[in-house]
């Protein structure tokens, strides 16, 4: 779990989100913890083999909400 949570770190750095503001971002903020945060990713990845949209459907979803 703590490389995981190393990567998950990087990752956020990458984005410009504070690794303990992560459950806050998600909208899970008063729910979760960061080991639970990665437990439910590899369950949806890996236990039910839900693939993640790429970026370009990412986008296009995003455009929908604007008028």
């Amino acid at each position: 779990m703590t490389r995981e949570l190393s990567e998950l770190r990087e990752d956020c750095n990458r984005h410009g989100i504070e690794l303990s503001n992560l459950a806050h971002v998600l909208g899970r903020a008063d729910t979760i913890t960061l080991p639970k945060l990665v437990d439910e990713f590899y369950w949806v990845t890996i236990t039910r083999n839900a693939k993640l949209p790429d970026a370009a459907l990412v986008q296009q979803w995003l455009t929908w909400g604007v008028d």
